[in-house]
């Protein structure tokens, strides 16, 4: 597929239950975001992502200091077994990004077409095509360096909703 994402499976040693609350003792649910945000000045209450939660899934991000656009959506499918969670992970990037990445791929493209069919101006489309295929591997690059930070956060989260449960 043209944007990347990253899929992983977690075993984790705890109920959904136990999961969800470490979970949520971590996130600002998106619908009392502001509240929340109010409440934390005043406390040492540490948040790590926002989103949403729901008994079996989870559509997170992580907190942001400063904007970033290829800070990966984390959507999480908890299926619970005999004492222990697998936890399904996706990684992927915000559909605003997605947009944006596609719309200056396809202007590489386009000036591509544009210099090298009607004016046979190969150096000119080599340029633009390999400002198009440099564009697309620093933000390929940019994600996976999010998506590496974003899977350790959760994974230090997650870790301490069972004090130290087995990963794998």
């Amino acid at each position: 597929m043209f944007f990347p994402t990253k899929q992983e499976t977690l075993e984790i040693q705890c109920n959904s239950k136990d999961l969800l609350d470490r979970l949520e003792s971590a996130t600002i649910i998106d619908e009392v975001k502001t509240s929340k945000l109010d409440q934390q000045k005043g406390t040492k209450k540490q948040y790590w992502f926002h989103g949403s939660l729901e008994p079996d899934a989870f559509k997170i991000a992580l907190l942001l200091k400063r904007p970033n656009n290829f800070i990966p959506l984390v959507n999480g499918i908890i299926a619970e077994e005999a004492g222990k969670c697998n936890l399904v992970l996706h990684y992927e990037l915000f559909p605003a990004t997605k947009r944006l990445l596609l719309f200056w791929s396809l202007i590489a493209l386009g000036a591509t077409l544009f210099f090298a069919i009607p004016y046979q101006e190969f150096f000119y489309a080599a340029i633009a095509l390999s400002f198009g295929i440099v564009n697309y591997i620093i933000a390929v690059e940019n994600f996976k360096m999010q998506a590496r930070k974003s899977r350790s956060t959760l994974k230090r989260t997650l870790q301490k909703a069972n004090n130290n449960p087995e990963m794998k």
